[in-house]
């Protein structure tokens, strides 16, 4: 009866070896599986090196940027970021018309500048359609000096394409020139539907063409300051290849956004107003 009861035993301690071995071997093969991570380690390895924000698409009112501001501030989209944007990775191509030149002056003089700015004494609210006022300002021209025949028009963005649309372009072969304004739609929710149908949503100014490229330098004002971008609208999709930019980020991912959202420069473009040629325009003499 004891002999029994001992071999029972052992039984029962070798049948607890037996699962534990293989329980060993399981683990082990889950771990040495190299498709078989945590969450944790695919973040990591997927996760970029070097990697920031997208800068918030400013927006011509700016009530409505820091109520967006307030919207999608936990649900940045996270790009690669190589440069700061302050200074350009390649030479432009030569401007020679005059007053093309001093607005490039003045559109550099501005680069990184954060919040208001202050141009001939006269100071610019900080949003996209300030600084694009107060650049053109150095020149002579207001353009938001036609504000009361739109009464209905949402913003400086707005007025100013109201004001200029006879001088608008959307030829995608005709590069612009330095100073030519640009018009993107749906940088952000402006109406806050959750729907692609934001429109007039953000304005820059054309700083010149990069030498050697059809790639467009423009300069904004987004939250972080003023910054250079570049746009490229034969290839739009394109953030950089072979080392060189083609188009920047302008819309920030609310988690609202679908699949095939559009989020580059070149994507969210709707067209260029050429400015300077209205020959009726006096500008402001030395």
């Amino acid at each position: 009866m004891i002999a029994w009861k001992m071999s029972g035993l052992k039984g029962i301690g070798l049948l607890i070896f037996t699962v534990t071995t293989l329980l060993t071997t399981a683990c082990t093969r889950v771990v040495k599986n190299p498709q078989m991570v945590t969450s944790e380690e695919s973040e990591k390895k997927t996760a970029p090196k070097i990697e920031q924000s997208i800068e918030e698409s400013t927006m011509s009112d700016q009530t409505a940027e820091k109520r967006s501001e307030e919207v999608v501030t936990s649900k940045r989209y996270r790009i690669p970021y190589d440069n700061d944007n302050l200074k350009p990775d390649t030479p432009l191509e030569e401007e020679v018309d005059p007053r093309r030149l001093k607005l490039r002056e003045m559109i550099q003089s501005v680069i990184g500048k954060k919040g208001n700015i202050t141009i001939d004494g006269k100071e610019f609210t900080a949003d996209c359609s300030g600084m694009v006022r107060g650049v053109y300002s150095s020149i002579g021209m207001d353009l938001l000096e036609r504000y009361r025949e739109f009464p209905e028009a949402e913003g400086g963005v707005d007025i100013m394409y109201q004001s200029y649309k006879n001088q608008e372009w959307k030829d995608k072969n005709r590069l612009p020139k330095t100073g030519d304004l640009i018009i993107f739609n749906n940088t952000y929710d402006k109406n806050h539907n959750n729907k692609w149908d934001d429109f007039l949503t953000h304005i820059a100014v054309v700083e010149g063409i990069e030498k050697g490229s059809r790639t467009v330098s423009l300069i904004h004002s987004v939250n972080s300051g003023i910054r250079r971008y570049r746009m490229n609208l034969d290839q739009p999709k394109v953030y950089m290849s072979g080392g060189r930019k083609f188009n920047d980020f302008l819309r920030r991912r609310p988690d609202w956004d679908q699949v095939r959202t559009k989020y580059m420069s070149g994507s969210l473009f709707y067209s260029y107003i050429d400015i300077l040629d209205l020959s009726s325009q006096k500008l402001k003499t030395e």
